[in-house]
């Protein structure tokens, strides 16, 4: 070993297990790969089973993952907590905490890449699929109050899922599993994970459907928006819009546009703001996404309160008090909710902007009194 050094042993680790092998020796001894098949096949068939199905895991599993993905076939009915204990007894599985509180087990490379090798190829892709299934079944509990730390503790397995997903020819179900965690993506700690998985989904385009194409390049753009990548989320966001008007849903086109809107105004395009977003008020209107009665629209909503904001940074708060009053009215009848805040909030921002101290103090202890109250 002493032909490499420290930083080019680090770089070959992984690529072969016999890198580390002696010479001078025979054997299991010789390197790590038989000694590992040697303890391995000094195992009970059913645990040496579990224990190279577990290799399907990335990162620290808990023993609901084992029984999800693991626990079929030749283990049906087997207790599976019992073969845990004794493979934790010898050794081959290393017991830790995941970040959610609950207790994990984690493989140690090595070992987990030796039992991968030991997989044949229809169990693998079996593994792969069950594996992808049970990330997806923690997914979709979104609704348990500690979801955020549930998919932190199992980050890896979720990159891994993805990974699998792509490797296995099906790019929608690697779509599908980014929007299911699109809600934890965004969070400040976990954004550089939004950049590298919807990096690798984007490498698939052209194996998409036209509306999913169009899901993925919104998600793309998302990730570049939150990391301060604005003049890439721009480009993303451009070939979106052409995209959905291509598609031909109105909505769709609108909730596009308001999306570039918003990210023009941040580069200070204010002109080029306001057109996208008086072009996406109108197809929202097309799509009957408008501002009536008690029932207003989310869509209509949302980009009137951003027009009028724009329009607003813009010079004209008149203008733009003008275009909000008729949301504000429908907010105020509507009562208290975090939209009717919001709208008001925007209402007093530019109350300021327009001079009227008074007025937009008013507006503003509403706000806060409102915020209470929903609180």
């Amino acid at each position: 070993m002493d032909l490499l050094s420290p930083l080019q042993l680090r770089d070959r680790l992984g690529a072969s297990m016999d890198l580390l092998a002696d010479r001078r020796v025979d054997g299991r001894h010789q390197s790590m790969a038989p000694t590992l098949d040697w303890s391995l096949d000094l195992l009970a068939n059913e645990e040496e089973v579990l224990l190279r199905r577990m290799s399907a895991f990335r990162g620290p599993f808990d023993l609901d993952a084992i029984e999800a993905v693991c626990a079929f076939g030749e283990l049906d009915g087997v207790d599976v907590l019992e073969l845990v204990g004794s493979l934790a007894d010898k050794s081959m599985l290393q017991i830790t905490s995941r970040e959610d509180g609950r207790m994990g087990y984690r493989l140690l490379v090595p070992l987990r890449e030796r039992l991968e090798a030991r997989l044949g190829t229809a169990e693998q892709t079996d593994l792969r699929l069950r594996h992808i299934a049970y990330v997806q079944s923690v997914i979709e509990d979104d609704a348990l109050p500690d979801w955020p730390l549930r998919i932190s503790a199992i980050r890896e397995d979720v990159t891994h899922a993805l990974t699998s997903a792509l490797e296995l020819g099906n790019p929608s179900l690697g779509l599908d599993l980014t929007l299911g965690i699109r809600a934890w993506l965004w969070l400040a700690g976990h954004r550089e994970f939004g950049l590298q998985w919807t990096e690798a989904l984007i490498e698939h385009l052209e194996q998409l459907s036209a509306a999913d194409r169009a899901m993925a390049i919104h998600l793309r753009a998302t990730a570049l928006y939150h990391a301060q990548r604005l003049a890439e989320c721009l480009e993303w966001t451009n070939r979106l819009v052409s995209l959905r008007r291509e598609l031909g849903d109105p909505a769709d086109l609108a909730a596009a546009l308001n999306s570039r809107g918003i990210l023009l105004h941040r580069l200070d395009r204010l002109e080029a703001a306001e057109a996208n977003l008086a072009e996406a008020q109108a197809a929202a209107a097309e799509a009957g996404e408008v501002l009536t009665g008690e029932q207003t629209s989310k869509l209509a909503e949302l980009i009137v309160n951003n027009r009028a904001r724009v329009i607003a940074n813009a010079g004209r708060t008149g203008e733009a008090l003008e275009l909000l009053q008729p949301l504000v009215e429908l907010s105020r009848a509507r009562g208290p909710s975090v939209d009717t805040a919001l709208s008001l909030y925007h209402q007093a921002e530019i109350l300021r902007l327009h001079g009227d101290a008074s007025a937009a103090v008013e507006t503003a202890a509403t706000v806060m009194a409102m915020s209470d109250q929903l609180d």
